[in-house]
C-alpha cells in the first residue's frame, strides 16, 4: 500500500475509488465501508483509497480522544485489508475553512479523479461540517454504508473506547474484529523496575493519548517470537511521582538486550486498575500477585 503524506506530496491520479474518515482502530464497522470500497476498485479496476487526516479535526479542534490506533497500526491494518493508497491530509486552520463544493471540486474530483465513493452514515465534512451526502451524491457517485449493529449497540470508535474505560476487553475486541494491539520501540527508561525486582522493557508511545490504561495480561511479540508478559499502562503513582504516561511490559522468563527493537503487545485481560500504594512492599506484593493472576 502507498502512503501519501500531505496534499502537497500528491500528484494528480486519473482516478479512484475513495473513502474518508480517521478510521481509528480500524474496527468491523469500518471493515465494512473497506471492503466495499475493494470490491469496487476491482470491478472498475482502478485503485481504492483511504483518505484520513491528521491531526484528526476532532483533536484539532480540542476534543483530546484517546485513540485506539496509532498511524502505523492504522497502516498495517488497511494495507491487510488490501487498500492501494493511504492519504493522510494535514488538518490546519486554512483545511478546516474549506467549503464543501471546494473540497469537492477541486480535491476528490480534480486532485484525487475519485469515481466512487463510500462514506458512513454519520459523515460531514468541510466548513461547519456542512458537507452531507446529499451534496457528494450530486456531484459523485456515492454509496453511503449503514450503520453496524452488536447486540444492538452501535459499533463505534466512540462505544469502543466507553468499553476500554471500563476495563471490558472482551466486547471491544468484539467491536474492533480483533485483539487490541499497541505497538512502540523499545526504548531505555529509568530502570525503576528492577529497584523491585521486576525488570520491564519500556515501549514508546510518545504523545499517544491511548485508549486503555491498567494492568493488564499481555504477549509481546518482538522479532517475530511471541512471549506471555504483565503490561502496566498508566503513571506509575507509587515510584514516579510524573505525570506522564508509561507503558511497560515485564516478560515472563525472557532476559535479552532488545533496545531499539519493535514491539507488539496484543492485550488479553485486564488484571487491575493502577493505583498508588502506601509503600514499595506493599506494591512488590500486589505485582507478584498480579504476575502469578496473569499466569494463571
Amino acid at each position: 500500500m502507498k502512503l501519501i503524506r500531505g496534499i502537497i506530496n500528491l500528484k494528480n491520479i486519473e482516478n479512484c475509488v475513495a473513502t474518508i474518515g480517521n478510521f481509528d482502530g480500524v474496527h468491523l464497522a469500518h471493515q465494512q465501508i473497506l471492503k466495499n470500497l475493494v470490491k469496487k476498485s476491482k470491478e472498475l479496476n482502478i485503485p481504492s483509497m483511504v483518505i484520513s487526516f491528521n491531526p484528526t479535526p476532532n483533536n484539532f479542534f480540542g476534543k483530546n480522544h484517546p485513540v485506539l490506533s496509532s498511524l502505523r497500526e492504522k497502516y498495517e491494518l488497511l494495507n491487510e485489508l488490501g487498500i492501494d493508497i493511504f492519504l493522510i491530509i494535514n488538518f490546519n486552520h486554512k483545511f478546516s475553512s474549506t467549503p464543501p463544493q471546494v473540497f469537492i471540486d477541486k480535491i476528490l474530483k480534480q486532485k484525487l479523479g475519485v469515481k466512487h465513493l463510500f462514506i458512513g452514515d454519520d459523515f460531514h465534512f468541510g466548513k461547519n461540517k456542512k458537507g452531507t451526502f446529499d451534496l457528494l451524491k450530486s456531484n459523485i457517485t456515492t454509496t453511503k454504508i449503514n450503520e453496524l449493529l452488536l447486540d444492538k449497540v452501535r459499533v463505534s470508535s466512540s462505544n469502543i473506547r466507553k468499553y476500554l474505560a471500563t476495563g471490558d476487553i472482551k466486547n471491544a475486541t468484539k467491536m474492533l474484529g480483533k485483539n487490541i494491539i499497541i505497538s512502540g520501540k523499545v526504548i531505555q527508561g529509568k530502570k525503576l523496575g528492577r529497584t523491585i525486582g521486576v525488570p520491564t522493557a519500556n515501549i514508546a508511545i510518545k504523545n499517544r493519548n491511548v485508549a486503555i490504561k491498567g494492568v493488564f495480561s499481555t504477549t509481546i511479540k518482538i522479532a517475530n517470537k511471541i512471549y506471555n508478559s504483565i503490561t502496566n499502562i498508566g503513571y506509575k503513582p507509587t515510584i514516579s511521582g510524573e505525570n506522564k504516561l508509561s507503558f511497560e511490559v515485564n516478560i515472563f522468563d525472557f532476559n535479552a538486550d532488545i533496545y531499539g527493537e519493535f514491539a507488539e503487545v496484543t492485550i488479553l485481560k485486564k488484571i487491575r486498575n493502577e493505583k498508588k500504594f502506601s509503600s514499595l512492599d506493599e506494591l512488590k506484593a500486589q505485582i507478584k500477585q498480579d504476575i502469578i493472576n496473569c499466569k494463571n
